[in-house]
């Protein structure tokens, strides 16, 4: 199609030819002349029909521009919310009226100086969301979808909901723009926000919400009205509140809030109704209308207070009335200035004053005079500062005596914190004040005894701990020396000896033994009066236990000439777990002492299961005699420190008394009991009445035991012991200072057939290490120099020597106490050995360390460090 300007040259030069040939036709009168005129006519017939085409699509182009123009009008200029035509970094191309208004654009400076959506946001968070946006919208050609918030006109913060979507170019490029249809939901979303904080208040409220329909039934309920009346949603959807409704509900409020309900309208009452289990309670109703658009209401909103709880505090309130008026107490109200409003009953008996003479007045007509100003200064200032008072002041009475007072005043307020009056409640406390200073003089004796008893308690504890070491000093000087007059007897008592020879060192033996026994147990009731004694528990076997414990006992029973036996139960478990050492001497104790009381007959031990469960065993341990046995008027003293049942008896059988008290304590530190009984034995002898011990535990078992069937669990061997000497050949070093002591281990080395060599001193020990190896090391720690803890640390560390960080080390010390044996074991040695020890027993010691296995050692010289 040509353009407007070529048609208009086009037509301009028909008309100049067609001009320029009318004018040669006019000289000319021949044919040809009229056939270039019908062949002009002709060509300006279809140049004419060309020309009425033309104008048609002339006009068909200016209708579509009219339409494309009012389109663009409608649709972007003049369009109801903002669009912007926007560029890849934000900068604002073109926008419409409605934009322009938003941002207060100016038209001819924004023309000039172009600016940027960046420009009207003001959070860093929103920028970013802009930038992500326009990214996205140029890289798609999908349409984009976001929110953000610009500054309007006025400079608020408004939410705007963008649809973008890039202008495509016509070449086919890259779009350069992209237009920003803005709306505007600021409104709609802080709408949602109050929706959802108002479904969360109604939700969450302590009140009971519910929403009818217009034909009232529950729509929906909050968690408070299913608390509240016990149903559960789907029981209380689509049923009429009325439900809740029972046999006390009012009915003229009932007809009241049905009229409202027809007539559309809301209504506020106190109703009474029923919950789920038919419990009455009373709630304060508030229904609202919902009003559609045409103003009629399409359901109901209401609201419900629990109020069961005020009405019942109103009526509290009436019974406290009354109880003031009868209440023994004096009860005083004022107005803010302190003039007397109310008084109760017991004001009149207290003060001798009428009401109607206090009316009016000021309580300070009581004042007796007592009180500084400065105590009533500090008293009104408490309670001006809305603080309650409480204290104790002295009074006047009308008629002139002084009574003491205890008030609690207090300043009451209204719902507005206002100051309306003040309360006060007192008690006539004058016989207590009496009575208080009496017993305050009291407290000051008993105090001032409670501390003198204090410091003697202090005292006596430090008595008790200096006892306590003192005793533990002397076990160990007492026990240097005998471990040297009972280790040298039982050597002796081994020679050829005339009969009066062994008798003799038999009685230094026994004496020496007695004395020791004697030692032990006063150390045991110190350390038990000191709270030291600590129990151990361990597995250990039954069967070695009590065999060990009748070889033990068995050679002291032969001695007096009487029959031992010990019976097992045969549901006895292998092994339990408890303090082997402390149950041992218990029996020991037991055992010892119906010997000691035994003249002739026997004494048994008898062991019977009570209770066998798969985690613990109840054990019944019993040591029967035939003895003189204990009348029962005595036996109460038997447990008792320090106490004997005869002095004359215990003069003959000797003994501390301290024996059965280390007993029952040691028994009642396992958590199990000890008694005794002394009846008529049939097999005592005539005049016995024979005496029975016995005490209960209960000790755990390692894992669940197997019931015997029938044969004894444990078998007591009741043989004479071993023959000492059952091994030999170690090579023994002797490190003690004593010379009593290093004889007294010589001689049992030899008995028991090793060599050995002796060292006075730790440094003499060392000396000896460096040139020899030995099989164990028999050492004493307190030594002159180098103690026995020196040595075994220089021992445990040495490099080079051949065997002597290896070498078994005994400690054999008067150090008795177990805190002492702990310290020896963590100290690197092998073995605790205490003085006095028997021949047996460093025999087991050396089994144990030496014994069949022990290892080749080097008898030349070792190189020293």
């Amino acid at each position: 199609m040509k353009s407007n300007k070529e048609k208009s040259m086009l037509d301009e030069n028909l008309r100049k030819r067609a001009l320029a040939q009318l004018q040669q036709l006019g000289n000319r009168s021949d044919l040809d002349g009229i056939e270039d005129i019908t062949q002009l006519v002709e060509q300006l017939n279809l140049h004419h029909i060309e020309l009425e085409m033309q104008g048609e699509e002339l006009r068909q182009a200016n209708e579509n521009l009219r339409r494309a123009r009012d389109l663009y009008f409608q649709h972007f200029i003049a369009a109801p919310i903002p669009v912007f035509r926007v560029a890849g970094d934000g900068r604002i191309a073109e926008t419409n009226i409605a934009g322009v208004e938003l941002l207060a654009l100016e038209w001819r400076v924004w023309k000039r100086h172009p600016l940027s959506l960046f420009d009207f946001i003001e959070k860093p968070r929103m920028r970013a969301r802009l930038r992500d946006a326009l990214g996205s919208t140029f890289e798609q050609t999908e349409v984009n979808e976001f929110e953000i918030e610009l500054r309007d006109a006025k400079g608020h913060e408004r939410v705007f909901s963008v649809v973008a979507q890039a202008v495509s170019a016509p070449d086919g490029q890259k779009a350069e723009r992209a237009l920003f249809y803005l709306r505007d939901v600021t409104e709609t979303r802080a709408y949602s926000r109050e929706i959802e904080r108002l479904s969360l208040i109604a939700k969450h409220t302590a009140s009971s919400v519910i929403f009818t329909d217009a034909e009232r039934r529950i729509t929906w309920c909050n968690e408070s009205f299913l608390n509240l009346t016990g149903y559960s949603e789907a029981e209380v959807r689509g049923r009429n509140p009325s439900f809740l409704q029972g046999p006390e509900t009012d009915p003229k409020t009932v007809a009241r809030m049905r009229a409202a309900l027809d007539r559309g309208e809301g209504f506020i009452e106190d109703i009474l109704n029923y919950t789920k289990c038919g419990r009455p309670y009373w709630i304060h109703l508030e229904v609202i209308p919902r009003l559609n658009a045409h103003g009629h209401p399409e359901g109901f909103f209401s609201v419900q207070t629990d109020i069961t709880r005020r009405l019942h505090q109103e009526k509290e309130l009436r019974s406290l009335r009354m109880a003031v008026e009868q209440s023994p107490s004096t009860v005083v109200i004022t107005d803010p200035s302190g003039a007397i409003t109310y008084a109760n009953p017991a004001f009149e008996r207290s003060c001798g004053y009428t009401v109607e003479e206090v009316n009016g007045k000021n309580p300070r007509l009581l004042k007796s005079g007592k009180q500084s100003s400065a105590f009533y200064a500090k008293m009104w200032a408490e309670l001006k500062a809305g603080r309650p008072w409480e204290g104790v002041f002295q009074n006047r009475r009308k008629d002139g005596t002084l009574y003491w007072e205890h008030a609690n005043i207090a300043p009451v307020l209204d719902d507005d914190a206002r100051l309306i009056a003040y309360i006060a409640v007192k008690r006539d406390i004058t016989e207590e004040k009496e009575a208080g200073e009496r017993l305050n003089d009291l407290n000051r004796q008993l105090t001032e005894a409670a501390a003198y008893a204090q410091k003697m308690a202090k005292e006596a504890d430090a008595a008790n701990r200096a006892k306590s070491d003192f005793l533990a000093n002397m076990s160990h000087e007492i026990r240097t020396p005998m471990n040297g007059v009972l280790g040298l007897s039982e050597i002796l008592a081994e020679t050829d000896l005339t009969e009066e020879q062994r008798e003799l060192i038999n009685g230094v033996r026994t004496s020496g033994e007695v004395l020791l026994a004697t030692i032990n147990e006063i150390l045991d009731f110190s350390r038990i009066e000191a709270g030291r004694l600590e129990l151990h528990s361990v597995p250990f076997e039954m069967a070695s236990f009590f065999n060990d414990f009748t070889l033990a006992m068995r050679p002291a029973a032969v001695r007096r000439g009487l029959e031992f036996f010990v019976d097992l139960d045969t549901r006895l478990p292998v092994v339990v777990i408890g303090d082997e050492l402390r149950i041992r001497q218990v029996m020991a104790n037991l055992v010892t002492n119906a010997l000691k009381f035994t003249p002739k007959g026997s004494v048994r031990v008898k062991v019977e299961v009570e209770g066998l469960q798969p985690e613990a065993v109840r054990l019944r341990i019993s040591v029967i005699d035939t003895g003189i046995g204990v009348p029962p008027e005595k036996q109460g003293f038997l447990f008792r420190e320090f106490s004997q049942v005869d002095n004359s008896l215990s003069r003959m059988a000797g003994g501390s008394g301290l024996g059965l008290a280390i007993s029952k304590r040691l028994i009642r530190m396992m958590e199990g009991e000890i008694s005794v009984v002394s009846p008529r034995f049939p097999d005592a002898p005539e005049g016995e009445r024979g005496a029975e011990f016995c005490f209960r535990l209960t000790l755990p078992l390692p894992s669940p035991t197997e019931s015997s069937s029938g044969e004894p669990v444990c078998e007591v061997v009741l043989s004479e012991g071993a023959a000492p000497g059952s091994f030999a050949g170690g090579h023994i070093l002797v490190v003690e200072d004593n010379s009593n002591n290093r004889t007294v281990a010589r001689m049992c080395l030899e008995k028991l057939g090793h060599t050995y060599e002796e060292a006075q001193s730790g440094a003499e020990a060392l000396l000896a290490m460096r040139e020899r190896s030995f099989h164990a090391i028999l050492m004493d720690l307190r030594m002159p120099g180098m103690d026995g803890f020196e040595l075994t640390a220089c021992l445990r560390t040495a490099k080079g020597w051949a065997t002597a960080s290896q070498t078994p080390v005994i400690a054999v010390t008067a150090h008795a106490l177990t805190k002492d044996r702990e310290r020896c074991l963590a100290a690197g040695m092998n073995e605790h050995l205490a003085k006095p020890y028997r021949l047996e027993h460093l025999e087991r010691v050396l089994k144990k360390w030496v014994g069949e296995g022990r290892r080749h050692i080097q008898t030349g010289s070792a190189e020293g460090p």
